[in-house]
């Protein structure tokens, strides 16, 4: 059941459990089986690592954004976890736009994207870096920023330690 990548009934052929996107909110795990079998569970969660400004790369200071007026678009499969990730920086998020992933974009959306945050009075646009390598060579108005965005283990060091480390 859920978001699983292999089928429950194949967890007997684990040597770990990793549970990526790991949120107080999602902490209804359905693998109940890992407590009969012993199998040791890996939790992991997406975090702000930095912040780059996307014409030069030099890196900013993530308080910057802080109560500032923001807007974002991203073209990735689960787009709410870079929504998630946003709502972190204490950012005013006044315009937020999601394509499908793997977008291709055209000249003209990025212009509305551009047009639709200066409406909205945003200081700055955030974007993936999926999607910020698809920038190349377009001007904008306003600083565009890529998210870096890392993976923290939050529960079971030590079990990535002795097992995936060793």
């Amino acid at each position: 059941g859920g978001d699983l990548r292999e089928p429950a009934d194949e967890i007997h052929r684990a040597d770990v459990i990793c549970i990526t996107r790991h949120t107080a909110e999602n902490n209804r795990t359905k693998i109940k089986a890992t407590v009969k079998q012993n199998i040791p569970i890996l939790k992991t969660t997406l975090r702000l690592k930095s912040i780059l400004r996307v014409d030069t790369g030099d890196p900013l200071d993530m308080e910057m954004l802080r109560d500032q007026k923001v807007a974002a678009f991203c073209g990735i499969a689960k787009p709410n976890n870079f929504r998630y990730i946003l709502n972190r920086l204490h950012a005013r998020l006044v315009l937020y736009q999601s394509f499908p992933d793997h977008h291709a974009y055209v000249p003209q959306e990025l212009k509305r994207i551009e047009k639709d945050a200066l409406q909205a009075e945003a200081k700055f646009i955030l974007t993936t870096g999926k999607d910020a390598v698809k920038l190349k060579d377009i001007f904008f108005s306003i600083p565009v920023l890529q998210v870096i965005i890392d993976l923290e283990i939050i529960e079971g060091g030590e079990v990535f330690n002795q097992t995936i480390l060793k």
